[in-house]
């Protein structure tokens, strides 16, 4: 009896430290946008992922399989080489779960300048999707989409 107590127990902390190694990823990955390694940033995506961008800007809309995503992102470090992402809250749905699906949301803010020299900050929320290891979808939110397009030097 005491080694199946022991057993559960040992399996209910193995479970939990699931969504704790869900959420160490996310620092890294923000660390390698931020210091522009897409390589690194894009190495968990699904080679199908899907990324959602908000507002109405060029860049808006969805960015479909791992080569369309990156280009994104290298065309979101030229426009914004100055900004800096901070992850301020992360939130795993099945902490107790790493299996076929799970999803992270990631609130965010950003801070910086762009290419034309101004100041941007911001914040919002990111809602990843994962399958097993491999990020699937991400759908950006941002809390002000309104600013998006003077952010992207479109005004």
């Amino acid at each position: 009896m005491k080694a199946k107590t022991s057993l559960i127990i040992l399996c209910g902390i193995l479970l939990q430290s699931c969504g704790a190694i869900i959420k160490s990823t996310i620092k890294p990955a923000v660390k390698n946008l931020n210091s522009g390694d897409l390589d690194s940033y894009t190495k968990p995506f699904s080679e199908d992922v899907v990324f959602y961008y908000p507002g109405e800007t060029s860049h808006s809309g969805v960015h479909e399989g791992k080569e369309a995503v990156r280009s994104f992102f290298e065309d979101w470090k030229e426009q914004f080489p100055g900004l800096v992402l901070t992850p301020q809250k992360i939130i795993v749905d099945k902490k107790w779960y790493l299996g076929k699906k799970n999803t992270v949301i990631l609130y965010w803010t950003v801070a910086g300048k762009n290419k034309q020299d101004k100041m941007v900050e911001g914040s919002g929320i990111s809602m990843i999707s994962v399958e097993g290891t491999k990020i699937v979808e991400i759908r950006d939110f941002a809390l002000k989409p309104e600013l998006l397009k003077a952010h992207w030097g479109e005004e």
